[in-house]
């Protein structure tokens, strides 16, 4: 397919690379954005009522960040369908949160989980909630991706360790009261670099580049 393509684009630096390699191709990284009208800071900010946050359904798959989250005993709400037996009643909050609502729950969370299929994880494709957490003006505490860019890590602001959603002390971005101002400059990054409007001039500008025009 690749090579029957004038452009080709892929959701991680370490997938298109690999592949550009393995097929003599030229595949670009292009990664997963945010809806800049849907998700932005405002209305709530800072960690509003304390509790970690976790958006999906149960499955049939590997959720070990959830599942170490409930390990730990954390504070967390869960919205998402199949969660019966596997959280406590007074954690499931319902089967299904309204995206309009999404942008206000990620804001108020302490932090927000976010986790991916193994293949996502294995090759360093960040998914776009993850985009909208932080757009949004939230916390994120996502799963460890191999090959995703650490400075694009350290400019959403990603944390990968478990530890903070117990709390400790020794993670002071999430007791600091200066914490707001941080996430404020990691929506500013993702909104300005991160968003379907880039993502379409970028293939625009490509396109004409191309084309030479």
């Amino acid at each position: 397919m690749c090579h029957a393509s004038q452009i080709t684009y892929a959701a991680s630096h370490l997938w298109a690379d690999s592949k550009s390699r393995e097929w003599s191709a030229n595949i670009r990284p292009l990664l997963q954005c945010t809806d800049s009208s849907r998700f932005y800071p405002g209305g709530q900010g800072g960690a509003d009522y304390g509790k970690a946050l976790f958006v999906g359904n149960a499955e049939n798959r590997d959720r070990a960040l959830v599942e170490s989250a409930l390990q730990m005993g954390a504070e967390l709400d869960i919205y998402g369908r199949g969660w019966e037996g596997k959280a406590r009643p007074d954690q499931i909050q319902a089967e299904h949160v309204d995206n309009a609502d999404l942008r206000r729950l990620y804001a108020a969370a302490r932090v927000t989980l976010n986790d991916h299929w193994p293949n996502m994880r294995d090759w360093g494709f960040m998914s776009n909630r993850a985009f909208d957490v932080v757009a949004s003006g939230g916390r994120l505490l996502s799963d460890k991706l191999v090959g995703f860019p650490a400075e694009i890590s350290q400019l959403m602001e990603i944390h990968y360790d478990v530890r903070l959603l117990l709390g400790n002390p020794e993670y002071p971005v999430l007791l600091e009261c200066d914490v707001d101002e941080s996430m404020n400059k990691a929506a500013d990054y993702v909104l300005t670099h991160h968003t379907f409007d880039v993502r379409a001039r970028r293939v625009l500008g490509d396109v004409l580049n191309y084309l030479d025009l």
